[in-house]
């Protein structure tokens, strides 16, 4: 394995780490925007633009490891 594969491997990991975190994120801003507009207090200011933002960023950053895996040979 050359210095390159590993060095484009890392950059895949990191990508996909920061997909899952953007979509903890969002999985947790979600529930407690509700349940803050529930109580009657204030919401989160720009919730929903941030999760918006979020699923584009989401999108863009995990496609590139489903793109470098190589199909199953069936």
């Amino acid at each position: 394995m050359t210095c390159l594969d590993r060095s484009f491997g890392a950059l895949l990991t990191g990508l996909a780490v920061l997909s899952a975190a953007i979509l903890a994120a969002i999985t947790l801003v979600i529930p407690l925007n509700v349940l803050l507009r529930n109580l009657g207090l204030p919401v989160i200011y720009g919730a929903l633009d941030a999760i918006e933002y979020g699923l584009m960023a989401r999108h863009s950053s995990g496609r590139p490891g489903c793109c470098a895996q190589r199909p199953c040979a069936g």
